[in-house]
């Protein structure tokens, strides 16, 4: 019984891992423009483990990501982390992983965390910059982002889909 336990945080801990370093390497942005790709192993996480565990590894990555580029975490925006992870294990998690469902996934984080919660978490470290301002910035971000994100998504389950049912079938299993 531990054998899988361990098996499981260290797949976890990679994942994790990997969305940090993945945050480290974004393209040009600012603080409310940005491409990055770390959401990919959280996808890859929500697939294997749930909510849960995408919702705890965006946590993690969240929390060492703002500490590695020397800033302090802040809660509002972590927990729409969270919540993008948790999106994620609910659409993925021993389903199908087909394009309607990645593409479902990556319209409602783009809505509901990316527009209108992360302005909102944003707001007070933006320097007095309004709702809309924040919105404008994140909004031009999301027609770069939801193709990037559908298109990674897709291409990474394409691949790694059956590996990942393996594993989840093992997990099972025992």
């Amino acid at each position: 019984m531990q054998k899988i336990k361990t098996r499981n945080l260290t797949f976890l801990a990679l994942l994790t891992a990997l969305s940090v370093v993945l945050r480290l390497v974004a393209f040009p942005q600012n603080s409310t423009f940005r491409i990055e790709l770390a959401f990919l192993p959280i996808a890859v996480a929500g697939s294997m483990f749930g909510s849960i565990g995408a919702g705890v590894s965006y946590l993690i990555a969240d929390v060492v990501g703002t500490f590695c580029v020397g800033q302090a975490p802040i809660p509002t925006i972590t927990i729409c982390k969270i919540l993008t992870g948790i999106i994620f294990g609910l659409f993925f998690y021993k389903r199908k992983k087909s394009i309607i469902k990645i593409v479902c996934a990556v319209i409602l984080i783009t809505i509901f965390i990316d527009l209108l919660a992360m302005p909102y978490a944003l707001m007070p470290i933006m320097g007095g910059k309004s709702f809309f301002v924040i919105l404008s910035d994140r909004f031009y971000a999301a027609l770069f982002n939801v193709p990037l994100r559908i298109i990674t998504i897709y291409v990474t389950f394409k691949y790694l889909n059956p590996i990942i049912e393996k594993e989840v079938e093992k997990n099972e299993h025992r």
